[in-house]
């Protein structure tokens, strides 16, 4: 059995996003309190958004993993899903982000002055504009609902645009992977999950473990039984 010698997501970021996502609320009540008119508007339709964000951290960083039995389907495929306690909200809050920006513009023609901090509102309407591409993909369905696949034959990987699927011959192993920068002159960060080591030079895909709701050890454990 496979054991975690440290925790995956260090409390410190855990805090950090707690921090962001609360500090919001309470603008945004603020703005739904005090202003009128589109103001208000803003201050509700940004208490919905990061209402949603905040369930959806609650079951990504906060409720415990629970070891379960893996059902194996009538073809041999092991389905490892994430929660719809997380999936809805997210996908919920972010069909709702071009309502958001609207919002905002709205109140900038209106009234700018009432806009308590018109760079997080250009900010938001910006990444709008820019998200676009994929607010499309989320309304129709080709944003991937975070899953693990593990076949007879194959390995595969669905996350938001992530599309990843080898077979096993080409698959090494599997370990746990914390989360934080990495050591060196790089200091680069990375995702707390279960990292696949590919045979050759193609690099290793990780599945984060903050979109699941089974510990690291039991996907790593599966994974290794496919592989005997």
């Amino acid at each position: 059995m496979v054991t975690a010698a440290r925790r995956l997501i260090s409390r410190g970021w855990v805090a950090g996003v707690a921090v962001l996502i609360l500090v919001g609320l309470a603008s945004f009540a603020a703005m739904a309190i005090v202003l009128d008119g589109a103001g208000r508007v803003v201050g509700v339709a940004g208490l919905v958004f990061l209402g949603l964000h905040l369930i959806a951290a609650v079951r990504a960083f906060v409720l415990p993993r629970r070891r379960r039995d893996l059902p194996v389907d009538e073809t041999g495929r092991t389905i490892i899903e994430a929660p719809g306690s997380l999936v809805w909200p997210l996908a919920v809050a972010w069909a709702a982000v071009p309502i958001l920006a609207a919002a905002f513009v709205v109140q900038a023609i209106v009234d700018f002055d009432s806009i308590e901090s018109p760079g997080a509102a250009f900010a938001v309407v910006i990444a709008t504009v820019f998200g676009l591409p994929d607010w499309f993909r989320l309304v129709t369905g080709r944003l991937h609902r975070w899953r693990v696949v593990l076949g007879p034959e194959d390995l595969s990987y669905y996350g938001y645009r992530t599309v990843i699927e080898v077979p096993w011959s080409s698959v090494r192993g599997a370990s746990i992977q914390a989360g934080g920068r990495t050591r060196g002159e790089t200091k680069q960060r990375q995702t707390a999950g279960v990292l696949i080591d590919l045979k050759g030079t193609r690099p290793d895909p990780v599945i984060p473990m903050a979109a699941f709701d089974v510990p690291a050890e039991q996907i790593v454990e599966e994974i290794r039984k496919r592989l005997r």
